[in-house]
C-alpha cells in the first residue's frame, strides 16, 4: 500500500480514529461511573480530565508516528526506541486487551440488540458479527474503507441529532455545583472512573497501527491524530452532558445501556430511535476498525520472529492474522466479564502508553530537532496523569492488577524465543 492511490488519506485517517474510539466504552461507561462517583458533575469532570489526557497523548503519538512512519503500533515504537522486550510486552497487551477484548465487548453490545430480533443468544449473535466483519476485511480493504467512512459520517450526524433532541429536556439541576459534589467526592471512585475513561478513549492512537499506510505521512499523521482526538473529545462531552442531565438519574446508575435509558426518558420518541441506531452503528464501525488494525501488529511481530510465522503478512494480505484475532475475540466473548475487562484494559493500556511517551522523551533529548507540540508540558502531563492514576488503582485493586500482569508471561516467552530466531534482528 505504498502507491498514492492506496492507503489512507487525511479524511480516512481521521475517520479511522473516530471509528476506533467511539464504540463500546462510549455507551456503557457513564452508567457505571454514576454508580461509582455518585454526582453527575464528578462524572463530567472525569470525562473532561480523561479527554485532556487523551489530547496530550495524541500530540505525542503524532510526533512519534511522524518520526517512525511505519505500521506496528506500540510494539514497533518500543522495539525501536527502548528494547524488543518492551515491544513484545506492548504487542501482547494489544493482542489480549487492546484489540481482542474491545472487539468482544463491541460484539457483546451488538448481541444485546440483535438477540431480541433473532431469538439467538447474545454470544451467538456477537460471534456472527465478528465472523461477518472478519470476512469483510479478508476480502477487499478499499471497498470496506469507503463504506466505513460513509457509515462514520452518518453516525456523527446522528449523534449530533440525538444531542439536539435531548438538549430541549436537559435537567440543569443535575449539573449544579454544590455541597453534594464535595460530600460525594471519593478518590478511590474517581481513580477507577479515570481508568475506565482510558478504555472509553482508547483508540485515539489508531494512526500508529497503520502509519506505514498513510499517504504523505509527515504531513498527515499529526493532523489526523489530533483532529480525530479533538472530534472525539467534543462528541463525548456533548453526549455525556445530555446523559447525566436526564430527569431520573436513578434509572442510569450502574447500567451499561445508559444511553438507551436516557433516551427512554425523553418525551420525543425520535430520541430513542436515533439512540438505538447510533449505538449499533458505533459498535459496528468500532468493531470493523479494530478487526482491520489489530492484525497489523501481530503481522509485524511475526515478521520480526516474535510470533508464529503463519501470522506474517504475505503478498499484502493479513488473512491469517485476522483469522487468529477473530478466534481469540470469540473466546473472550464467551468467557469474558465486561466490567473486569474494562478495568484491566484501561490499566494495561495506560502503562504501555506511558512507556511509549517515555521513549519519545528519550528521542527528543537525543534529537533536539524532533517536533513535539507543547513540549515538554504535553508528555509530562500525560505521564504524570497515567502513572499516578495507575499506581493508585493498582494499590486499591490488586486482583485486577495481578490479572493484567499475567500478560508479561507470554510476552517474555515470545521475546526470549524470538531473539533466538532473529539473532537481534529488531534494532
Amino acid at each position: 500500500m505504498n502507491s498514492t492511490n492506496q492507503g489512507f488519506g487525511l479524511f480516512s485517517a481521521v475517520m479511522l480514529v473516530i471509528a476506533n474510539v467511539i464504540g463500546a466504552g462510549t455507551f456503557t461507561l457513564t452508567g457505571l461511573m454514576l454508580a461509582e462517583a455518585g454526582h453527575p458533575v464528578l462524572v463530567i469532570a472525569v470525562w473532561v480530565l480523561g479527554g485532556i489526557i487523551m489530547l496530550s497523548g495524541a500530540v505525542c503519538y503524532g510526533a512519534m508516528a511522524t518520526a517512525i512512519p511505519e505500521s506496528g503500533g506500540e510494539y514497533l515504537f518500543l522495539s525501536r526506541t527502548l528494547h524488543p522486550f518492551f515491544g513484545c510486552l506492548a504487542g501482547w497487551v494489544s493482542l489480549m486487551v487492546g484489540f481482542t477484548a474491545p472487539i468482544a465487548l463491541c460484539a457483546y453490545g451488538l448481541g444485546l440488540t440483535f438477540s431480541v430480533w433473532t431469538g439467538l443468544s447474545v454470544e451467538w449473535v456477537g460471534t456472527i458479527m465478528i465472523l461477518v466483519f472478519m470476512g469483510a476485511h479478508c476480502i477487499h480493504m478499499p471497498t470496506g474503507l469507503k463504506l466505513q467512512n460513509s457509515v462514520i459520517l452518518i453516525k456523527i450526524i446522528l449523534i449530533v441529532a440525538f444531542v439536539g433532541v435531548a438538549c430541549s429536556e436537559i435537567n440543569f439541576n443535575n449539573l449544579k455545583v454544590d455541597d453534594s459534589v464535595v460530600s460525594q467526592f471519593s478518590m478511590d471512585a474517581l481513580s477507577l472512573c479515570l481508568i475506565w475513561t482510558f478504555f472509553g478513549y482508547s483508540g485515539w492512537n489508531a494512526i500508529i497501527y497503520v502509519a506505514g499506510e498513510i499517504r504523505a505521512p509527515h504531513k498527515n499523521l499529526m493532523k489526523a491524530t489530533v483532529i480525530g482526538s479533538l472530534c472525539v473529545f467534543l462528541i463525548y462531552l456533548a453526549l455525556n452532558l445530555v446523559i447525566v442531565s436526564s430527569q431520573d438519574l436513578s434509572l442510569l446508575n450502574g447500567r451499561i445501556d445508559v444511553v438507551v435509558q436516557a433516551a427512554e426518558q425523553l418525551s420525543n420518541p425520535l430520541g430513542l430511535k436515533i439512540a438505538l441506531v447510533v449505538i449499533n452503528l458505533s459498535l459496528i464501525t468500532s468493531l470493523s476498525a479494530m478487526i482491520m488494525m489489530g492484525p497489523r501488529i501481530y503481522s509485524k511481530m511475526a515478521d520480526d520472529g516474535y510470533l508464529p510465522a503463519f501470522l506474517s503478512c504475505r503478498d499484502g494480505s493479513y488473512l491469517n492474522a485476522i483469522l487468529f484475532q477473530a478466534a481469540l475475540a470469540i473466546v473472550f466473548l464467551w468467557l469474558g466479564s465486561c466490567e473486569w475487562l474494562m478495568t484491566c484494559i484501561g490499566y494495561m493500556l495506560g502503562l504501555c502508553s506511558a512507556l511509549c511517551i517515555t521513549s519519545l522523551v528519550r528521542l527528543k533529548l537525543s534529537n533536539k530537532s524532533l517536533l513535539i507540540p507543547f513540549w515538554p508540558f504535553a508528555p509530562a502531563f500525560f505521564l504524570l496523569a497515567v502513572v499516578l492514576t495507575t499506581v493508585y488503582v493498582v494499590f486499591n485493586n490488586p486482583w485486577h492488577s495481578l490479572m493484567g500482569l499475567l500478560v508479561i508471561v507470554p510476552a517474555a516467552y515470545c521475546w526470549w524465543a524470538g531473539r533466538n530466531i532473529t539473532d537481534g534482528n529488531v534494532k
